[in-house]
């Protein structure tokens, strides 16, 4: 991934001290430090609760209430914004 990130970094124009840094925050990501520490939820847990303003404004929505529904799929999308 180093090799990848620097080519990105060259091309977006970023600061050579940059691609350091963020690859340094990257590595502590994967240590087993932060993996003892991590609440990241695995295959088949259970999530926690929680509510979330709807995507529509017309008030709020819990898991729960999704879950009363039936199984719920939650996707995490990486946007550009």
């Amino acid at each position: 991934m180093g090799r990848r990130m620097a080519c990105v970094f060259a091309r977006a124009g970023a600061p050579p001290n940059l691609l350091g840094y963020c690859s340094a925050r990257t590595a502590s990501l994967h240590s087993p430090v932060m993996a003892q520490h991590s609440s990241t939820l695995n295959l088949g847990d259970r999530a926690p609760d929680f509510t979330l303003s709807s995507a529509n404004g017309m008030g709020e929505i819990s898991l729960a209430q999704l879950l009363q529904r039936g199984p719920v799929v939650i996707e995490f999308l990486r946007g550009t914004w």
